[in-house]
């Protein structure tokens, strides 16, 4: 299984949970998921994991963290700054261009 995965994030908001990340085929995507919902805490799943195929694994994995990191990082940065935004319950996660917002604003 571990080849397969190219990232997966787990984000904990209360007793929700967010999947996301990256795999290279959806019957992971689908156990991940199966995983999550074995802990009987958990009362809602939001499953995000993209199915990704590589061709280079390595290389492009490592160009999409990069990408990926520096758009949270500016995210990061205009929530925290941002005037009248409490983004204390908010977690956001960046793949591949795709945007992952959870948890609640004030």
């Amino acid at each position: 299984m571990v080849a397969d995965i190219i990232s997966i994030n787990l984000d904990v908001y209360g007793q929700k949970v967010m999947l996301s990340g990256a795999v290279e085929q959806p019957e992971i995507k689908v156990q991940a998921e199966e995983l999550a919902r074995a802990v009987k805490v958990i009362k809602t799943i939001y499953n995000e994991i993209l199915i990704i195929k590589l061709a280079n694994q390595k290389e492009v994995a490592t160009e999409i963290f990069v990408d990926d990191t520096v758009i949270e990082s500016e995210i990061s940065t205009l929530l925290l700054d941002g005037i009248g935004v409490n983004a204390t319950n908010l977690r956001w996660r960046s793949l591949d261009g795709h945007i992952f917002l959870f948890g609640r604003t004030l």
